[in-house]
């Protein structure tokens, strides 16, 4: 379970610094000249695509969270069954 939370960490910093350095190095180099082939535009198109794409993931997530809730819900409803303890019935001779 350990080493679960270590991966889940590291990608968690991964998209951090995904997300900064994304956004960052267009910033830094917005003044620079546009040309035919201008290697500022290519990194912010490919910024914006990532940030566009990153829009979905938190969507999918949530609806994998509420798919694994609700399977979870239905299978605990499934194996609760009437149990004399459950219904709190005296046993008694």
């Amino acid at each position: 379970m350990r080493g679960l939370s270590r991966t889940a960490l590291l990608l968690a910093v991964l998209l951090l610094a995904a997300l900064l350095f994304s956004s960052l190095l267009p910033a830094l180099h917005s003044h620079e000249d546009c040309g035919e082939h201008c290697p500022v535009c290519g990194l912010i198109l490919r910024a914006e695509r990532l940030l566009n794409g990153l829009a979905l993931g938190p969507a999918l997530c949530l609806g994998a969270l509420l798919a694994a809730c609700a399977a979870g819900a239905l299978r605990q409803a499934a194996l609760r069954r009437a149990t004399p303890v459950l219904l709190r019935v005296k046993l008694t001779n």
